[in-house]
């Protein structure tokens, strides 16, 4: 059975990731698209009725900002350790900042915007970086919850472009 979403606007971009957001024997997705018209990146939790054996509600999210039309990204991990995940979206705004928003889950597969990450700055859009960072998660340092790896481009010189990496470990103590 398919799920489908109500609210108006398409994207250029989208992507889509599993993760175990609940307790239980299935993962969940997470999908995210846009931007939109408007500016927005939506987000789309669909959850699985294992009774009925078929999609049943949908938990619906957006991002609204100064969302530039480029890539955007969405990855599950779990930063807490607790075998459940959560997710983050990644974006660029008008100013080339790249944005990392990390976001929990709760039972009900809402998401709640736990943090923020924007220290970060892409290539300028030019002819020869079609794709200008990407981001990826993983336990890296085997402590048992995962980092997100940030690889985005960098201008050495004219047309010679280097991969800078960044780990961002996070604590719920000091922030990310």
């Amino acid at each position: 059975d398919r799920q489908q979403d109500s609210r108006t606007g398409f994207g250029d971009f989208t992507d889509a990731a599993n993760g175990k957001f609940s307790i239980g024997p299935r993962d969940n997705v997470v999908s995210i698209w846009g931007p939109t018209f408007s500016g927005d990146i939506h987000i789309m939790i669909p959850h699985f009725d294992t009774t009925a054996g078929a999609w049943s509600t949908t938990v619906q999210d957006s991002i609204v900002g100064d969302i530039q039309n480029d890539r955007i990204h969405v990855r599950t991990l779990d930063i807490e350790g607790d075998s459940l995940d959560e997710f983050l979206v990644t974006y660029l705004d008008m100013n080339d900042s790249i944005h990392i928003e990390l976001y929990n889950v709760d039972t009900a597969l809402n998401a709640t915007l736990i943090a923020s990450i924007v220290d970060e700055k892409a290539l300028p859009l030019n002819a020869y970086a079609h794709v200008r960072y990407t981001v990826e998660t993983g336990d890296f340092n085997g402590d048992g919850t995962e980092e997100i790896v940030l690889v985005k481009l960098i201008d050495v010189a004219c047309c010679d472009l280097e991969a800078k990496v960044k780990i961002f470990f996070h604590s719920f103590a000091g922030g990310a």
